[in-house]
């Protein structure tokens, strides 16, 4: 299947099969397609389940009892709180029965579980905000009125997740958004973000802070996207690996080209908002009269202004000059003169240094590079020695990432592992790092994988 559309600011978007050919999720797909059309049972009870990849063997019945339930529920658009797997497992199931599951139906679900359950389950956003882009563009979802993009289920998170993409410019295509739009909504994204984390956030403070940081960051990025005089750039080809960090079938997986005329370019947009959402807590902390202040660095001078302009008209009780409000800050936060004792401070600094002699760890107690034991579980071996096989480095990378671990000590670990199953190691590392499968052992591997 090789196909070639347009969409909105995607100029070109083709999708190819993937290229490498693999099994060992067949057991997977196989058994989602039986399960499909199971009745539930007309209750069942809450049962533990925890797999950093889940599948269906790794349940027992009572798990699959409750699986099927909460499913059925799902179809009622009943949604029960429940366990980060089972949404994982759901999830995988749409994404692998995609020739199966009728696009329209996919795509609706996958709204629903996304925006239902990405409280209690902040992880689902990083994932969430590329698997669907993949479907979409794997199934052509958007492109026709015959499967429409579910905008209105998305709305209302947009402003949260367009700045976490890779590809906002397929939400602006698919939701009809121009790039005015996107601004907007990318410097409330930034803006909500910020002060959602703030210890000044609170049920007599969101008020402010939920009009104010939003206004005065799109005030700024309005701005700065004007004196950029609307210039344009060059389209961008990007090639992306779908479903990256998930089970997926050979049959499911794709590789997608897509060239797009980008709306943001400049690569420290994000970095200039955040700043930002700083200084502009700031004065907000001012007009509730706090005392304390957020370190602002690395925003120009203008940019700043800026800020200051907006809160001049929209809060006058928060607006103080940069002059004043450092004035502020050191007379409050200044320690007293005590004086220096310089006899004292040398001898401080020679005890500092026996504590520091006494704490180092010696060469026999240096820190180990092996993960906790939680982390280096069989699962994450497995899931990640997939993506090598089938080619999928940025699965591998991801997954390495998540594990504050280097690609490369991920692939040693897994060398290690395979020296006990298999007498040898199964990956190459070259001297730039690239990492390779060695073909000889496919059989051996894939029978473990799939034990």
């Amino acid at each position: 299947m090789h196909e070639i559309y347009t969409l909105g600011l995607l100029e070109k978007v083709e999708v190819l099969p993937w290229q490498t050919d693999y099994n060992f999720f067949d057991a997977f797909y196989l058994t989602a397609r039986k399960i499909l059309n199971e009745t539930p049972p007309k209750s069942a009870e809450l049962v533990s389940f925890f797999s950093y990849m889940p599948q269906y063997h790794q349940m027992t019945n009572s798990q699959f009892n409750y699986y099927l339930w909460w499913r059925g529920e799902l179809e009622k658009k009943i949604f029960h709180p429940i366990e980060y797997c089972y949404i994982l497992l759901h999830i995988y199931e749409i994404l692998n029965l995609g020739s199966v599951i009728s696009p329209i139906h996919g795509i609706n679900r996958l709204a629903d579980i996304w925006v239902e359950y990405r409280r209690p389950h902040n992880r689902l956003d990083k994932y969430m905000a590329e698997w669907l882009i993949d479907y979409c563009l794997i199934h052509k979802i958007g492109l026709t009125s015959d499967i429409p993009f579910p905008t209105a289920r998305l709305e209302p998170i947009m402003s949260e997740i367009i700045s976490t993409t890779t590809l906002p410019e397929f939400f602006l295509s698919v939701m009809g958004s121009n790039v005015n739009d996107y601004h907007t909504t990318y410097a409330t994204g930034i803006a909500k973000q910020h002060y959602l984390s703030s210890k000044f956030y609170t049920e007599n403070t969101s008020d402010l802070f939920e009009k104010h940081l939003p206004a005065a960051l799109e005030h700024l990025y309005k701005a700065v996207n004007e004196q950029r005089n609307n210039s344009t750039q060059e389209s961008i080809t990007v090639i992306r690996d779908s479903y990256v960090g998930s089970v997926c079938a050979a049959r499911a997986k794709r590789k997608i080209h897509v060239t797009y005329q980008p709306v943001s370019f400049h690569k420290n947009d994000e970095a200039i908002l955040r700043a930002a959402a700083r200084l502009a807590e700031n004065y907000v902390r001012s007009a509730l009269g706090a005392r304390s202040r957020l370190s602002i660095t690395n925003l120009e001078p203008t940019y700043q202004n800026t800020i200051a302009e907006y809160f001049a008209a929209a809060l006058p009780e928060a607006y103080l000059s940069p002059e004043v409000q450092n004035t502020l800050i050191e007379k409050k936060y200044d320690a007293p003169d005590s004086g220096f004792d310089p006899i004292a401070a040398v001898a401080i600094e020679q005890e500092s240094r026996k504590t520091a002699a006494l704490l180092a760890p010696t060469e026999e107690e240096a820190a180990p590079t092996a993960l906790p034991e939680s982390q280096n579980s069989d699962d994450t071996i497995r899931a990640a020695l997939c993506d090598i096989i089938v080619d999928d480095m940025q699965s591998f990378a991801a997954r390495a990432a998540e594990l504050l671990i280097m690609p490369t000590t991920l692939a040693e670990m897994i060398n290690d592992i395979m020296l006990d199953i298999v007498g040898d190691i199964v990956l190459l590392i070259d001297e730039q790092e690239n990492i390779t499968f060695i073909h000889e052992y496919h059989a051996e591997v894939t029978k473990w994988l799939n034990n």
